[in-house]
């Protein structure tokens, strides 16, 4: 639909075919609206990297397992192009340890006069954040000054990344709603499409592949 949001919830940082991001880009250029929320519980593993390997001389079966699973990546990529969103559209990730599991995210001063019907708090139940931030991006709320939801314009349209994916789950609506929140991230008359198969949860499905 024309002006739509595209909600994805459940996101995890890693690649995402090129096709599918000039798709998205497409429609948020032409005035959709793309809100990707981030999973909750998102490892560190996978904001830092994959995990180092055990110092071992003899390779297991489920070592050389990977290596082919790693080389028919590598072909499937050489006919599908991967690329990170973080790279793609400037910014990236960080976990900080020093933030709870469960805390408070704020909002950033310069929204509370302008959108009045979003919360000055917020509870967020995860550690990553947002850093290196290219100008186009605004700060909405943040946790110990860490943005933790960004907004940036993209032709007509807008893209919002969280790195909590709790405000829309089942959970939240029976237990802690946040309803200035969740309509702001839809956007003012605009028709909702809400998709939980798209982004980085399979391997090498990509950020937009929901686990």
């Amino acid at each position: 639909p024309e002006r739509a949001t595209l909600l994805l919830a459940g996101a995890m940082p890693s690649p995402d075919p090129v096709k599918t991001l000039e798709r998205l880009e497409q429609l948020v250029a032409g005035g959709g609206r793309l809100v990707i929320l981030f999973r909750s519980d998102t490892p560190e593993w996978r904001i830092a990297g994959p995990r180092p390997a055990d110092d071992n001389d003899e390779e297991s079966d489920e070592d050389e397992k990977e290596e082919e699973e790693s080389a028919r990546d590598d072909m499937l990529e050489a006919l599908n192009p991967m690329q990170e969103i973080s790279e793609r559209w400037g910014f990236r990730y960080q976990f900080r340890r020093t933030l709870d599991a469960q805390g408070e995210a704020r909002l950033g001063r310069p929204w509370r006069d302008s959108v009045p019907a979003l919360p000055g708090t917020i509870t967020w139940h995860s550690g990553m954040v947002f850093t290196d931030l290219a100008p186009e991006w605004t700060e909405v709320f943040n946790r110990e000054s860490f943005p933790v939801v960004v907004e940036r314009p993209w032709g007509e349209g807008s893209i919002v990344l969280a790195t909590d994916n709790f405000s829309v789950t089942n959970e939240a609506m029976r237990h802690d709603r946040t309803p200035g929140y969740v309509s702001w991230l839809i956007g003012e008359d605009r028709p909702l499409v809400l998709d939980e198969t798209q982004l980085g949860g399979a391997k090498r499905q990509g950020a937009l592949a929901i686990s």
